[in-house]
């Protein structure tokens, strides 16, 4: 069990008490200084996002060190729609995304989720992390989930810019998966998900199930 919501109140108790020393600090500097209103708002919001993202970029690390620290493989989740689904499967293989095709209209995109090419996942399975926390509740898009064991060492944490702060939600797969290796195939069902069929090494594939359902 990848323990999420443990996680989650370790990243909001240190977040709140290096929160809190801060502003015991600032205002002891602020009055010291006697600072504008202007300068302590503009200082104050200054520390509180590079400590909140301190402390992601801390806490992020933790957690894929924990995960690394297992017995060596992870449970990951892939989420995608229906006709993505399909395509994959019937390759047998999960290739990663190239991040932005057009670096002169998609640069923030490349910044925001890193310009080498990867495979977004979440630790666990499905249920285990909320739709939200991973950027996408359209079921148009994600209605077919896809759970795989790989080596906790290929993942890592997204960029240090906004994403970081849902670093223990979503994380970077790279490489190439092969699907031979078994896996679980979830169907979305509202805000849960359902298992759908698995595939052990060497076995037959759900694949069909997903095709006639899509059809």
């Amino acid at each position: 069990m990848p323990r999420i919501k443990l996680w989650s109140l370790l990243y909001v108790l240190v977040s709140f008490a290096f929160l809190h020393l801060f502003v015991m600090l600032a205002k002891y500097t602020f009055n010291v200084l006697h600072l504008f209103d202007v300068s302590r708002v503009f200082l104050t919001m200054l520390g509180i996002v590079t400590i909140t993202s301190i402390t992601a970029i801390f806490v992020n690390f933790l957690f894929l060190k924990y995960q690394k620290s297992g017995s060596g493989k992870v449970w990951v989740t892939h989420r995608m729609s229906e006709e993505v689904a399909n395509k994959k499967l019937a390759l047998g293989v999960l290739t990663p995304y190239t991040s932005a095709r057009d670096l002169e209209k998609q640069w923030f995109i490349n910044i925001l989720d890193g310009k080498i090419p990867c495979t977004w996942v979440s630790v666990g399975r499905p249920n285990d992390v909320s739709d939200i926390l991973v950027g996408n509740r359209d079921k148009a898009n994600w209605a077919i989930a896809i759970c795989f064991q790989i080596p906790a060492e290929r993942l890592r944490t997204p960029p240090i810019l906004f994403k970081h702060y849902f670093g223990l939600y979503q994380q970077r797969l790279l490489g190439e998966v092969d699907l031979a290796c078994g896996y679980e195939l979830y169907d979305r069902t509202g805000k849960h998900w359902e298992l759908l069929g698995h595939k052990e090494a060497e076995t037959q594939s759900p694949t069909r199930k997903v095709q006639e359902k899509a059809e």
